[in-house]
């Protein structure tokens, strides 16, 4: 009787010792995929908010770059110099205007007609804690935005639609 209690407390003990062998290799394991994850979570909001700013205001340009009418205008806003990206198409038998520009660390975008006067204040935010900066020479368009570090990201667009001095020309209207 005693071997045989003495031969169970062994295998018990035994077993108890693969379990938590076995529990602490998962909670390393676990550790690891956690950080792992982390790793990839914060990549991948780095990544979106490098790019989806850049890639949003390249397909905009793009679908109105098709008509001829974009141009940078510079503000003043409180004081403050601000570069807007103007996009312009006709919607139906008005031509209306699309501003892109950075205003309180935010981008915002406002659809206006072209006789209603801008106010930086109407515009809706499109991207949170985010700067984009543009400027056009040469037919090359070149949008620079940075990120919460403050480290840029520059993407360059060829315009297909002529631009000169300001005014717009295949069609534009100055």
């Amino acid at each position: 009787m005693k071997n045989r209690n003495k031969s169970f407390s062994i295998d018990t003990l035994f077993i108890l010792m693969l379990l938590c062998l076995f529990t602490i290799g998962a909670l390393i394991i676990t550790s690891h995929s956690i950080n792992a994850y982390e790793k990839i979570y914060d990549k991948s909001n780095e990544s979106f908010e490098k790019y989806t700013p850049l890639s949003y205001v390249s397909t905009k340009i793009r679908q109105y770059d098709n008509t001829g009418f974009i141009r940078i205008e510079t503000l003043l806003i409180d004081n403050t110099k601000i570069d807007a990206l103007v996009l312009r198409a006709y919607d139906g038998d008005e031509l209306c205007e699309t501003w892109i520009y950075n205003y309180n660390d935010n981008i915002y975008e406002q659809y206006i007609d072209v006789s209603t006067p801008f106010v930086a204040d109407d515009g809706i935010i499109i991207f949170e804690n985010n700067n984009m900066y543009f400027s056009l020479e040469d037919n090359f368009i070149k949008i620079t935005t940075l990120s919460k570090e403050k480290i840029p990201t520059t993407l360059c667009l060829y315009l297909r639609s002529k631009y000169a001095n300001g005014n717009f020309i295949d069609g534009g209207i100055n």
